[in-house]
């Protein structure tokens, strides 16, 4: 009896316009796929991904949605392509568009919102820029717009400004918890409001939060938060510390396997070098004493 009401109450959930997003969350699963560039144009191919990045990044900061990425399916996305697709990954929206060129030789883009239950797109919106030059400000027109529109909320984007005052060095950024990139200086298009802002080095030791940070981001306002990379943190010095001891031990003891098994050590630990000005230098460091051993050179 209990099998025949679970499956009755499957069925009837998926007849009535059941959203995917309540079988495991209460948040809509939404798919924002790149722009299909009918320009041909390759640096088209670049405003329609960033289009698309941002999209994604703000609503993903919004937090009322679980964003899902995934290539666009293949062919032209009419409502039953859009349809098939939501339904094999389980999406209750998807976001899409086209970039192309006007009659007039303007570029237009053209960005829609697919809802799977009404089964159909509730919205559209386009935006045109005169030249190449104009794009940029068309984008965040355009991402403005259609998250507006369609998350009822409303989008103000502030600049963070990430002002590193130690050694220089590859870092993660992570926004709310979503990977935003890396290294970078500046993180214009930011959705207003308080941000958790974190930053991580993959270094020879493991992972490290080397600052992290709440913002409260204002509309059209500039913030900056200041970090420091460590040259070499306590852990490293006194582990490549050890590192070194034993090579110079085993290199003039003659046991010439130890030394080698040390280096071998020593140089996969360091291929995490770029996460300093300081650890480029030990690698280089012993990239030399490697070559001295070889040629038989006594420390």
């Amino acid at each position: 009896m209990l099998q025949k009401i679970a499956l009755f109450l499957f069925f009837l959930a998926w007849t009535t316009g059941f959203t995917f997003a309540q079988e495991d969350t209460l948040k809509a699963r939404v798919a924002v796929l790149p722009l299909s560039n009918e320009i041909g144009d390759s640096q088209y191919d670049v405003i329609g991904g960033t289009i698309a990045d941002t999209i994604e990044l703000t609503l993903k900061l919004i937090g009322s949605y679980t964003v899902v990425e995934l290539q666009a399916p293949s062919g032209q996305l009419d409502v039953e392509t859009l349809n098939q697709f939501a339904r094999e990954n389980r999406l209750d929206n998807v976001i899409f568009g086209i970039t192309s060129r006007g009659a007039d030789g303007t570029i237009v883009f053209d960005v829609s919102v697919y809802d799977r239950v009404e089964n159909e797109v509730i919205l559209n919106h386009q935006e045109t820029a005169a030249t190449f030059f104009d794009t940029f400000d068309a984008a965040d027109a355009m991402v403005v717009s259609i998250v507006e529109s369609f998350s009822d909320t409303h989008i103000g984007w502030g600049t963070i400004v990430l002002a590193n005052e130690g050694a220089r060095g590859a870092f993660d950024i992570y926004i709310d918890g979503t990977y935003f990139g890396s290294s970078k200086k500046s993180l214009p298009n930011i959705l207003i409001g308080p941000r958790k802002i974190t930053l991580k080095q993959d270094r020879p030791f493991g992972e490290v939060v080397i600052a992290e940070e709440v913002i409260q981001l204002a509309e059209d306002e500039t913030s900056i938060m200041t970090f420091s990379i460590d040259s070499v943190t306590p852990m490293e010095s006194s582990g490549f510390g050890a590192i070194e001891q034993a090579i110079r031990n085993a290199w003039q003891s003659g046991d010439d396997t130890q030394v080698e098994q040390q280096f071998a050590l020593a140089f996969t630990l360091l291929e995490k070098a770029s996460a300093s000005s300081g650890l480029e230098e030990l690698q280089n460091t012993y990239s030399r004493w490697f070559r001295d051993f070889r040629n038989g050179v006594v420390p």
